[in-house]
């Protein structure tokens, strides 16, 4: 929702839905160059990203 592209696709192959799967199980994920994001919400989204359940940012 921040920049207009899934976060796990594949830059080179956006199609190939086995990279993505793969992608998201190895929690790699991109910002595009071009999309301005602050530091803070970069922050906010390696936070949320992450693979380990017990280190998931909680909100309540």
């Amino acid at each position: 929702m921040l920049v207009g592209a899934y976060p796990f696709e594949d830059p080179d192959d956006p199609r190939n839905f086995r990279k993505t799967i793969t992608r998201i199980l190895s929690v790699q994920y991109s910002i595009p160059d071009y999309v301005r994001v602050s530091m803070e919400c970069r922050h906010l989204l390696s936070r949320i990203f992450v693979g380990n359940p017990e280190q998931v940012l909680l909100v309540k």
